[in-house]
């Protein structure tokens, strides 16, 4: 490789860092489920099979199954508890049912795919604005200043200090005022009962949270862009090019081509934090997507007198974890490999 950068070598190293976090995160998923529940396991057992003993319908299936009454009370067990009888073996299955849920479904939830889809849907709405108006404003701010800087230094830690589900159930308060359905699923069961729902029907209601997440991360980019910008302004080789007398227009474009490598690393890591600000914003918009899998996948019961139990789905945790690092495995291997190509630097091993 000379000392530079192959895209091979970015793509084995970004894989390997894939894996290496995914496997982490799924042994803290599973460590979790299995801490808080592997030690009722023979009392679980037990119980199970003094219940089957006692149930002529649960002796019915398990003949059925062809399993033995002590076999099948193990079924229930791990079944109930979900879990199996060692850390590795309960790890094993919930990658198999991962695998399930990617390639069967949810069950009655549908298809896990859909769910998938409704998020990065409403990601590429917020994402897509934010990009355009975010780098327009913090553009202009940082190489023109004026009223265009004060609005982003006005705005950007004003709204960064209002959580974006605040700024979601405003939305939605004042949507809902205006007579339009922000309600995702309201949405789509009027669209079927008068006409059917196409993909203008799911285009409208991903508005309105793509809309809560714009607002609530396009003024705090459009800020980071203008510190940028105002760092290059002032660089050595910007003073030296207008003391030359070359066109402002040809100066621009030069900071832009130097500060662009920075646009891109920051997006970078600035896509994960717009993807969990979409998580909780579709709940607020009864969006049936990876939010609300996340949600579905932790509670936390109060039982009294003897204080809370904990219920994990750790395959909905893992599948999310999942695809949230496949999402930041390819988007930054793509923007590495879009830095290399403009940056000579980098790609000299420098």
């Amino acid at each position: 490789m000379g000392g530079g950068r192959s895209l091979l070598y970015i793509i084995l190293r970004n894989a390997a860092l894939f894996l290496t976090a995914f496997l982490i995160t799924s042994t803290v998923i599973t460590w979790a489920q299995w801490s808080t529940t592997h030690y009722q396991l023979q009392d679980t057992y037990l119980s199970m099979l003094k219940f089957i003993q006692t149930t002529p319908t649960l002796q019915e299936r398990a003949n059925q199954s062809g399993m033995t009454y002590e076999e099948y009370a193990w079924y229930l067990t791990y079944r109930s508890l979900n879990i199996r009888p060692d850390f590795v073996g309960t790890m094993k299955t919930y990658f198999r049912q991962v695998w399930d849920i990617m390639e069967h479904g949810l069950g009655k939830w549908g298809s896990a795919w859909a769910y998938v889809r409704n998020t990065f849907s409403i990601f590429l709405l917020a994402e897509a604005g934010i990009l355009l108006l975010g780098l327009y404003l913090g553009l202009r701010a940082g190489y023109n200043g004026g009223k265009t800087e004060r609005l982003v230094s006005a705005l950007a830690p004003f709204l960064s200090a209002i959580p974006s589900w605040f700024i979601g159930a405003i939305l939605f308060l004042i949507l809902w005022d205006l007579g339009y359905t922000p309600d995702f699923q309201m949405r789509l069961q009027d669209a079927s009962t008068h006409g059917g729902v196409n993909a203008g029907t799911y285009l409208l209601a991903y508005l309105g949270p793509a809309l809560a997440v714009f607002l609530a991360m396009v003024f705090e980019y459009a800020f980071i862009v203008k510190n940028l910008i105002a760092q290059e302004r002032v660089s050595d080789y910007v003073l030296a090019d207008r003391a030359k007398g070359l066109p402002d227009k040809r100066i621009r474009k030069k900071v832009l081509k130097t500060a662009l490598p920075q646009f891109l690393t920051y997006t970078t890591y600035n896509l994960l934090e717009v993807l969990t600000a979409v998580f909780v914003v579709e709940i607020i918009f009864n969006v049936r997507g990876m939010g609300y899998l996340l949600l579905a996948s932790f509670r936390v019961v109060y039982k009294p007198p003897h204080g809370i139990d904990i219920y994990l789905y750790p395959q909905l945790l893992i599948f999310v974890s999942l695809v949230m690092l496949a999402l930041y495995f390819v988007v930054s291997t793509v923007m590495e490999v879009i830095y290399v190509r403009m940056d000579p630097r980098v790609s000299r091993g420098e």
